[in-house]
């Protein structure tokens, strides 16, 4: 059993959160992981389809939590493609939207999409929805204190961060190079360790430039 909780409060259309990453990273299991879904957008934005941001959110918030009933050790990575699925450009309300990441998810597609359609379904998002008032993506809400569990080391090298990947993070991964003070200087996806010396890369370039201003 984990010592800590922490309430995560979030979207598919909201981006990887540093954060949170940083902390899967560093204490793994010891944390225990409670997702609760925002829904940013219950309708479609004005410019649909054309401009981000605009796609309706609750049907993809309703695949998660449908997972997170019927299948619980899918949940992260129903989300997780989903949110890179959103990145990319996809409109989170259409459906083969939701079936690409159902199946690059491993789930059963059809399955889900019949479940999302059960009351219980339904009310378990309704409850997320009033969980979530007031908060913003990426909010956290912790029971217990970090200060007592082991940890382990910043990663040394990007072997070791791609091996925690591949194990750990279904998909492909998304790295974001963070400078000392929690600035965002670079951020993408990678599968090999090229790409990722290219994020690397970028987030250098990028810290010169802000410590030239």
């Amino acid at each position: 059993m984990s010592a800590v909780t922490i309430r995560y409060f979030t979207d598919p259309a909201c981006p990887p959160d540093p954060a949170r990453m940083r902390l899967c990273w560093l204490y793994g299991d010891r944390i225990a992981w409670e997702l609760c879904m925002i829904v940013l957008r219950v309708h479609r934005g004005p410019g649909w389809p054309q401009a981000r941001s605009s796609d309706a959110t609750v049907h993809a918030c309703r695949a998660v939590v449908g997972t997170r009933l019927r299948w619980p050790d899918r949940q992260e990575a129903m989300l997780r493609q989903l949110q890179m699925l959103s990145a990319a450009g996809e409109p989170l309300d259409d459906s083969d939207t939701l079936e690409s990441a159902a199946e690059r998810a491993a789930l059963p597609v059809a399955g889900l999409a019949a479940y999302c359609a059960e009351p219980e379904v339904e009310a378990a998002l309704r409850a997320d929805i009033e969980a979530s008032a007031g908060r913003a993506c990426a909010t956290q809400e912790m029971s217990g204190d970090l200060g007592g569990l082991d940890r382990r080391d910043e990663p040394g090298s990007v072997e070791e961060v791609l091996a925690w990947a591949a194990a750990d993070v279904p998909g492909s991964p998304f790295a974001v190079a963070l400078d000392a003070d929690g600035t965002v200087l670079a951020k993408g996806t990678f599968n090999t360790g090229a790409q990722l010396e290219s994020v690397l890369a970028a987030a250098e370039r990028r810290r010169g430039v802000v410590n030239a201003q």
